[in-house]
């Protein structure tokens, strides 16, 4: 007759690993962890730099907005707000800084003296360029001739306007 309990402990002993076989179960083990750990943070990694090419790229349209803004007399209230947007972009803060910037002139006082500010900034800024669009127009032909002009007309409404309101 077959005895049952030497049976079983034969069974299970010839059915448990051995101490090497153990160990490198472990090792094994230990290896999926790291390499599931390590592609985590490859993903991680990569949505990081995603991010991070999507701010460059918004950073720099906010750059050519700005200097398109800046050749057809946008006002510079608006131009200091969208640099604030480029910097937030290249910091990634989520609007944290703006919002701030917004918040802290919000005071009437503050908005007039600030107002007047770039109102100074600007007439000066808009005349500098007019000067430099009267020096580019002398050499000027064509097309290129009929832009200047058009773009000084502009300036010197600008300058018109500013005058008024300082």
């Amino acid at each position: 007759m077959i005895d049952l309990e030497k049976f079983n402990t034969l069974f299970v002993s010839a059915n448990q690993p051995t101490d090497t076989e153990q160990k490198k179960l472990i090792e094994v083990t230990q290896i999926e962890n790291d390499l599931r750990l390590e592609w985590e943070k490859a993903e991680t990694t990569e949505e990081i730099y995603r991010q991070y090419q999507k701010n460059i790229q918004k950073a720099n349209e906010g750059m050519k907005e700005i200097l398109k803004g800046a050749e057809y007399g946008v006002s510079l209230y608006n131009l200091f707000f969208k640099a604030l947007e480029v910097i937030e972009s290249m910091t990634n803060d989520g609007g944290v800084f703006t919002d701030s910037v917004r918040q802290k002139m919000q005071s009437s006082e503050r908005k007039e003296n600030f107002a007047e500010e770039l109102n100074r900034a600007e007439l000066e800024v808009t005349s500098k360029r007019l000067e430099r669009l009267k020096t580019a127009l002398q050499g000027a032909n064509g097309d290129d001739r009929i832009r200047i002009e058009n773009s000084i007309r502009e300036h010197e409404c600008r300058i018109a306007q500013l005058k008024k309101i300082i």
